[in-house]
């Protein structure tokens, strides 16, 4: 979700992002940054498939990265292949 981030969840609960970052690591082994970044990354292989029609650019800035550049070297490391390339192989399966 495009509005998520460490700053905001902090202040839904009340608490520094600090001491929020460090209960979120305690509790689940991973930073909140990692878990929003994998919260859109999967966004984005849904709108891949289910949307054909918008565009790498449209689906980055769906997911929360207005930089579709930095989207695709994030995709890339997150599935693998090119967000393209995601939509090519899954097309085609």
């Amino acid at each position: 979700h495009p509005e998520l981030s460490l700053a905001r969840l902090a202040a839904k609960v009340h608490r520094s992002a600090n001491y929020l970052s460090e209960l979120f690591r305690i509790q689940t082994g991973s930073s909140v940054t990692r878990y929003i970044h994998t919260l859109r990354l999967e966004e984005a292989r849904r709108l891949l498939i289910e949307k054909p029609k918008l565009t790498i650019a449209e689906v980055a800035e769906k997911c929360g990265y207005p930089d579709p550049g930095y989207f695709t070297r994030r995709f890339h490391r997150y599935v693998g292949c090119s967000p393209l390339q995601y939509r090519k192989n899954r097309k085609s399966s």
